[in-house]
């Protein structure tokens, strides 16, 4: 599984912790290190400061994602161009299944109305479109910080801050790219911190609120929330809950209204998503990971006193609904072109109930000292997989951003200024190639056909519909660039068992009607023929 989804670089972390828990448990029998290990009563400075490093070093990373022109995910581009379309007033977010557009995907709207709204505000560009991403992620690190310090202290909550920047680090740009990942994670990390306050009103329409908002980013954001609306249902009960619950679902309604964003539409294409099925070594995975960030718990069962003010945070009723949330979002993760990052939003939801708990840790009894062991093999595992990961990662995207491809296809914008051009597809191997499609829809190109999209749709068993056919031997598009040498939409798709993305007979409709005109340095450019 992992020489096809190189996202993850270490196959099984609780492997990996329980070797250092093996290296580290002598030291639960030396008398020389007793007092050392307590985390809160007088912690160290070292551990917090290194937790703070960690996460000065992500903020640094995310904002110089930013400032590349590449986009290192092929469905970024996708949300890039669709965002910047309906923004402008030039498409629907959703088109329906038979129309020639083949771009449109399962996310919510509110997913392209927030990069619109900036891409708007900025320009159209790769790093207006990264933004949203990049500023929730760094939104939901400061929310993290605040709840761990509400339920202990400020060095607990730089502790489990840096234990949050490794797992976000553990998936390359997910937690912060330019899709749905980095904004639920926001609207859970706020949900959950405005749900701590003291304020009744205050905490039910911030719940309403982020749960409406991340419900309209992906739908099965819900169950990230059942542990929010279980503190909501425990703090100021049901009438509350069904208030935060009615409110949310008017919210996630609310883009509909907007014009270019069909409900209809958008359900029948999450009814294409049911057909993706669940792949078994993707769950199995999923659930080691889902263990794995689970593991500050480890702290809860072994404390005498009641975990934080009314002792929210031991309750059953917050700690099965987390659990069950878990087990449900690890299920649905399972899903091909999925994986362990869907579990990115639980990080603040595991930090309620097990900072105060951390925070409670005395080097004296045996149990105690083997859960501290545990969070101290934890963080060293984190460690282990995140930085070599991450020491790979950042050279790879470096030269990346070098390949000026950027350049090349302003270039041909400027020599074709009065045609229009659109990204076509090669072979795999020049896949990277396409994902800077979205430059030429920035610049008021058409858009017909997105492979990231089109894989989605194979896999759901939609195939290209007849308009797209009689979209290219009518020539509506004027000149396709094809990465050079490649042949013209051969490529085959990512999800096994890897058939062809492009039927033969949309194939040989191009081939028919298309020929090189000419080369640019990373691209043939294919004109309809006769013109």
């Amino acid at each position: 599984m992992l020489a096809r989804w190189p996202h993850y670089p270490f196959p099984h972390p609780l492997f990996l912790v329980l070797a250092f828990l093996a290296l580290l448990s002598p030291l639960a029998l030396v008398p020389a290190f007793k007092g050392r290990w307590r985390v809160i009563k007088k912690p160290s400075h070292v551990i917090p400061a290194a937790g703070a490093a960690l996460t000065l070093a992500y903020l640094v990373y995310t904002f110089w994602y930013v400032s590349i022109e590449a986009f290192t995910d092929h469905i970024e581009p996708m949300v890039s161009s669709v965002s910047w379309l309906w923004v402008s007033g030039k498409a629907s977010l959703y088109h329906p299944l038979e129309a020639a557009e083949r771009t449109s995907f399962i996310y919510g709207p509110m997913l392209y109305i927030m990069n619109g709204l900036v891409m708007k505000v900025l320009g159209p560009s790769a790093a207006s479109a990264k933004l949203a991403g990049v500023l929730a992620a760094s939104g939901s690190l400061a929310c993290i910080f605040l709840i761990a310090k509400k339920r202990a202290t400020a060095a607990v909550a730089f502790v489990y801050l840096g234990f949050s920047t490794l797992i976000l680090l553990f998936f390359q740009e997910m937690s912060f790219w330019a899709r749905t990942d980095p904004l639920i994670l926001l609207s859970v990390s706020l949900g959950l911190l405005t749900v701590l306050g003291k304020r009744r009103g205050l905490g039910i329409m911030a719940a309403a609120l982020t749960l409406g908002l991340a419900v309209n980013l992906k739908a099965h954001a819900l169950l990230y929330f059942l542990p929010i609306l279980t503190l909501v249902k425990t703090r100021w009960g049901w009438k509350a809950l069904v208030l935060a619950a009615a409110a949310a679902g008017f919210i996630a309604l609310l883009p509909f209204a907007l014009p270019g964003v069909s409900l209809p539409n958008y359900l029948a294409w999450l009814g294409i998503a049911k057909a993706h099925g669940l792949k078994p070594d993707i769950l199995l995975n999923t659930a080691e990971f889902a263990g794995f960030i689970l593991l500050p718990l480890t702290a809860l069962f072994f404390q005498n006193q009641e975990a934080g003010p009314g002792g929210d945070g031991r309750r059953p009723s917050y700690l099965v609904s987390l659990l069950v949330s878990t087990a449900l979002v690890t299920l649905l993760a399972a899903k091909p072109g999925s994986g362990p990052h869907h579990l990115i939003p639980f990080i603040p939801l595991v930090a309620y109930p097990a900072a105060p708990a951390i925070a409670r840790f005395k080097w004296d009894a045996l149990p105690q000292k083997l859960a501290g062991l545990v969070l101290a093999a934890l963080f060293l595992s984190a460690c282990a997989i995140a930085i070599p990961h991450q020491s790979i990662r950042v050279p790879r995207l470096l030269r990346m951003s070098q390949v000026p491809v950027h350049d090349d296809l302003k270039n041909i914008m400027e020599k074709l200024l009065d045609l229009k051009i659109a990204m076509g597809y090669g072979t795999n191997q020049d896949y990277f190639l396409t994902f800077f499609r979205a430059a030429l829809v920035h610049r008021g190109h058409p858009y017909l056909v997105d492979g990231a999209a089109l894989m989605d749709m194979q896999l759901g068993g939609l195939a290209v519909p007849e308009a797209t056919h009689e979209a290219i031997r009518n020539c509506e598009i004027d000149v396709w660039l094809i990465p050079r040498g490649a042949a013209p939409f051969s490529m085959a798709s990512s999800y096994e068992p890897y058939p062809p993305l492009f039927e033969e007979s949309f194939r040989r409709a191009f081939l028919e009607h298309y020929e090189i005109k000419g080369q640019s340095t990373f691209f043939d450019l294919w004109g309809c023929r006769g013109r």
